[in-house]
């Protein structure tokens, strides 16, 4: 029991309990029952290793997770194949205009439900 327990030692005191739920910080900390389940969730996409990592960092944690990650990624010789095979989205630039109020634009975005415009 102790020997599954060292790896949390070390950050033991960022680790809360919240309805049954162990969190580290704000991340939910994955049991080792849970993982290869949490691995195949995070996989069903075949975005990449990388990909992968960058979305599970946001929300979970468990010990050597990112070559956890890897190491399922690169079982998978669609995501392997595919993973390089996407094109890199290329910086569009627009065309320099003339003069004042050649173009006028606005963004807008959605924020706690409510539409925004950025002017």
């Amino acid at each position: 029991m102790l020997t599954a327990l060292h790896h949390y030692y070390p950050f033991r005191d960022e680790l809360t309990v919240c309805h049954n739920v162990v969190y580290k910080t704000h991340k939910v900390l994955i049991p080792v029952k849970l993982q290869s389940t949490v691995l195949k969730t995070l996989h069903y996409g075949h975005q990449g290793g990388e990909s992968m990592i960058r979305r599970a960092r946001e929300v979970m944690y468990w010990p050597r997770m990112q070559a956890a990650i890897l190491q399922e990624s690169a079982k998978c010789s669609l995501s392997v194949s595919v993973g390089s095979a996407l094109p890199k989205e290329l910086i569009l630039s627009h065309e320099i205009l003339q003069g004042p109020l050649k173009s006028i634009s606005q963004d807008l975005f959605k924020q706690g439900g409510r539409r925004q415009l950025l002017q």
